[in-house]
């Protein structure tokens, strides 16, 4: 993640991908949610999908050697202490799946545009 900025009711995040192999990267999704940071085994976990309502920039393959770069927004929200956003990343018939967290203190701390 680059950058996060708010503007009216709507949380703008601008994010890079880059592809450090020589094989292009298809991307079959690319998932938002929340979940809980640490669940014991045979505990209920909850995830609530974040729905996006924009996407600027976006393309469904970075070809090798390559980069993406896109913005992408949502209705404002924050985050239980106990609890993480997550950015969920996984490849077209590959194995390359990327995982990134927020915490609550990486939103709070945003910039207005």
């Amino acid at each position: 993640m680059n950058n996060l900025h708010i503007y009216d009711n709507l949380l703008l995040f601008t994010f890079e991908i880059e592809n450090k192999s020589k094989l292009p990267y298809d991307i079959d999704y690319i998932r938002y949610y929340i979940i809980d940071k640490k669940t014991a085994k045979l505990t209920a976990s909850q995830e609530v999908d974040q729905q996006a309502l924009f996407s600027e920039n976006y393309s469904p393959r970075i070809e090798g050697n390559g980069r993406m770069k896109y913005v992408i927004a949502f209705d404002k929200f924050t985050i239980p202490d106990e609890k993480v956003f997550r950015i969920e990343i996984n490849e077209k018939n590959g194995g390359r799946h990327v995982l990134f967290d927020l915490e609550n203190s990486d939103i709070v701390n945003v910039e207005d545009i």
